[in-house]
């Protein structure tokens, strides 16, 4: 996706390492209009132009005279202890295919049908190496990226949407005009491991020629050079015809013959600058030649032997050796989960991290989820090989999520404040409320608010309301409609509803039903679903207070006036009849803070009435 402006600061952090990027996509030369592949000496692959040009990705100049060594695997008894036989296993490679289309959907630099025909022909390739790739497709849905203008888009395009590029190994197909060619990261660079790295093959390109293009350019991820590269510098790293230290320069590998480039299906003509002596043959099917792209046909023995060397050396946490499914993902506490698993090697031991901080060592486990949260699954299996593991990051997202009415009291004629509360373990986008407030105490809706609230910065809409059957749906949503998450998890009123109570009733009870009607449900959008909920209804409970004003008025004088009748009406109840208080709270002279009504009551009023020594209190 386009960065946004408040992900610029990311350009401070990795600004070295773009500005190695755009070199290294840059560097001298010129980038091959691709449909000139055939008809001249192609310069479509920058990858050994990038490796000649810049060692490990440093920015330093590689001496003429140096052939370095990059790892383990140069050399050739190691390289030769990894040549696939009978007993080997194959090595399944995690790949992930990014193809950009417009926000739509639509105008895909590849087809998915295009990437399943050119996979099938790599892994046809790659086949009598014993290395397949496990292929996935990522689209990337971008208008604005959709044409990549140059190295800077290509470089954020990238950098934000990799996948775990010590996991994957990332490939990507964009529509690139001014940068139409392909390159690699070769094991030995520095961005070899880095999210802007990995496989690029312009859109244009792939279209044309993306089943041989990817297989040269995954050669070069796992480690092989092309043919050529000692053939141009006379020195300790020159490749001549025939040479005997063919094993030790660039491409490490004797059994594939020194050659220049050549511009069609056939052996070199002319003679090595260096020694003088004719090219002879020059294997131009080699998939890592620089011929067209048609003539490819093979890897050498070495070659191959190379790449598994490379794949299980340096890379091996590509290798797809345990990978599992589950029947669900999402869902709400207590989630149970069954996961299905698949190991391509001989496993001694199963090892699950369930991501809530328990673990399995079944090879099917069946697991609950107690609590919500987002969990990350690993399993890790011990093989005769090592051990290998497989996680899925975020994989299972469990919500406990509660919405509710708050429950209060009122009078009547007043305008009581019921509060809307929510309990989102979620970060949510948007939260759609239908409510009702139907009922026996005729209430009418005021107006709402998100005034002082988590919600307060967000979008506040009324979908629908209905007066006369007294229901009301309000949708909460992020400001920025391209914020996935600005209801973070957290508990709190997310909308406060302000009622009318008519001041003719007396008492009564009415519920405030969350719940959906006609064509309006609740719903919680978090960034990868949408959810319902748990609910809580809630009421306005309504009760006529019958002590106004002083206390005192205890034989309910319509005046309020406090005389010697209401001390009589008091001792008539408690001393003679006993006939029960229509307000007992208008008798409680003396507050005491027992509500019971006794003789203290009674000396409290005498003292009002007749010796001015007391004072009555405010009703409450």
């Amino acid at each position: 996706m386009l960065l946004p402006d408040t992900d610029r600061g990311h350009f401070k952090s990795t600004a070295p390492v773009l500005i190695l990027f755009a070199a290294l996509l840059s560097i001298s030369g010129f980038a091959a209009d691709s449909t000139d592949v055939n008809s001249r000496y192609p310069d479509w692959c920058r990858t050994q132009e990038i490796y000649e040009s810049f060692e490990s990705g440093s920015g330093t100049p590689v001496p003429e005279e140096d052939c370095p060594t990059q790892g383990a695997c140069d050399d050739p008894f190691m390289r030769d202890s990894w040549a696939a036989t009978d007993s080997s296993s194959i090595s399944y490679v995690r790949m992930v295919i990014h193809v950009v289309r417009t926000s739509d959907g639509s105008m895909a630099a590849s087809t998915d049908e295009m990437v399943h025909d050119y996979m099938d022909t790599v892994n046809q390739f790659f086949w009598p190496s014993l290395i397949q790739f496990d292929y996935i497709i990522n689209h990337i849905d971008s208008t604005e990226l959709y044409i990549v203008e140059d190295v800077v888009e290509l470089y954020y395009l990238r950098y934000h949407n990799s996948f775990p590029p010590r996991q994957y190994l990332n490939v990507w197909i964009v529509n690139a005009p001014t940068m139409s060619y392909a390159v690699s990261t070769a094991p030995w660079g520095r961005l070899f491991f880095h999210p802007a790295g990995g496989i690029y093959i312009e859109g244009g390109f792939w279209r044309r020629e993306g089943a041989r293009v990817l297989t040269h350019e995954a050669g070069h991820s796992l480690g092989l050079l092309h043919t050529f590269a000692g053939s141009y510098t006379c020195g300790p790293c020159h490749e001549a015809p025939g040479a005997a230290n063919r094993d030790s320069v660039p491409d490490f590998c004797s059994d594939t013959p020194a050659t220049p480039l050549e511009s069609a299906c056939q052996n070199a003509h002319g003679a090595d600058s260096c020694t003088g002596l004719d090219w002879g043959y020059t294997m131009p099917e080699n998939i890592m030649a620089y011929t067209p792209l048609e003539c490819y046909e093979s890897f050498t023995p070495q070659q191959m032997a190379r790449m598994r060397c490379w794949l299980h050396d340096f890379t091996r946490d590509w290798i797809d050796v345990v990978d599992f499914s589950v029947n669900r993902t999402f869902g709400s506490a207590p989630f149970t989960v069954t996961f299905e698993s698949i190991a391509r090697k001989p496993v001694s031991l199963w090892t699950w991290d369930f991501g809530d901080g328990t673990y399995s060592n079944e090879a099917q486990p069946i697991h609950t989820y107690e609590s919500a949260g987002v969990f990350t699954v690993t399993a890790t299996v011990e093989t005769p090989e090592g051990p290998f593991d497989t996680t899925y990051t975020d994989l299972i997202r469990v919500f406990a999520d509660t919405i509710a009415a708050a429950n209060l009291s009122s009078e009547p004629g007043q305008r009581p404040k019921l509060d809307l509360y929510v309990r989102n373990d979620l970060p949510l986008s948007e939260v759609i409320i239908p409510f009702s407030y139907d009922g026996p105490l005729a209430l009418t809706l005021d107006s709402i608010s998100r005034a002082g609230l988590r919600t307060e910065s967000l979008d506040l809409t009324i979908l629908h309301a209905n007066t006369s059957s007294r229901c009301l749906t309000v949708r909460l949503r992020c400001l920025d409609t391209t914020d996935s998450a600005c209801l973070q998890p957290d508990t709190g009123a997310l909308l406060s509803a302000y009622f009318c109570v008519p001041a003719w009733i007396d008492s009564g009870w009415n519920s405030i039903r969350i719940a959906d009607y006609q064509d309006y449900a609740l719903t919680f959008v978090s960034p990868d679903t949408t959810y319902v909920p748990a609910v809580v209804d809630g009421s306005i409970n309504v009760e006529y207070d019958c002590c106004q004003g002083w206390v005192g008025n205890v034989d309910g004088d319509p005046l309020e006036l406090v005389d010697i009748g209401d001390l009589t009406r008091l001792i008539d109840y408690l001393f003679v009849s006993f006939e029960p208080l229509d307000c007992p709270k208008e008798a409680d002279c003396n507050q005491d803070g027992s509500s019971t009504i006794d003789i203290g009551d009674v000396t409290h009023l005498i003292e009002y009435l007749f010796l001015k020594s007391a004072s009555l209190a405010w009703c409450n």
